[in-house]
C-alpha cells in the first residue's frame, strides 16, 4: 500500500511540521493550518491531503523519517500517515 500522508483539522500553525520537514509540509501564508505540498504528492496538489488521499511520491529515506518524526513531534496530533514508506530515491 503507498505511503500518504494527511492533516487532519485542529492545526494550530505551530510550524513544527515544516521546520522538522519542510520538503512534505508547509504553512502557506494565506490558510490557517499546514498542508502536505504538491512536491511531495502523486497528484501535484498541496492540500491537507483529506478528500484526495494522494500517495507520496518516492522520497530519499531520511526525507521519510523526517515525515515520521514531524508526525510523532506535532503537538496537537494530527498528521497521519498510512502504508508503507514510499519508494526510496536512488541518490
Amino acid at each position: 500500500m503507498p505511503a500518504t500522508v494527511r492533516i487532519e483539522s485542529g492545526c494550530i500553525h505551530c510550524q513544527a511540521c515544516a521546520l522538522v520537514c519542510p520538503q512534505v509540509f508547509a504553512l502557506p501564508d494565506d490558510s490557517d493550518h499546514a498542508v502536505v505540498r504538491g512536491e511531495a504528492r502523486e497528484d501535484g496538489i498541496t492540500s491537507d491531503n483529506l478528500g484526495e488521499g494522494s500517495p507520496l511520491l518516492p522520497l530519499a529515506g531520511d526525507v521519510w523519517e523526517s515525515v515520521r518524526e514531524a508526525a510523532a513531534g506535532c503537538p496537537v496530533e494530527i498528521i497521519r500517515i498510512s502504508g508503507g514508506a514510499p519508494e526510496a530515491v536512488q541518490a
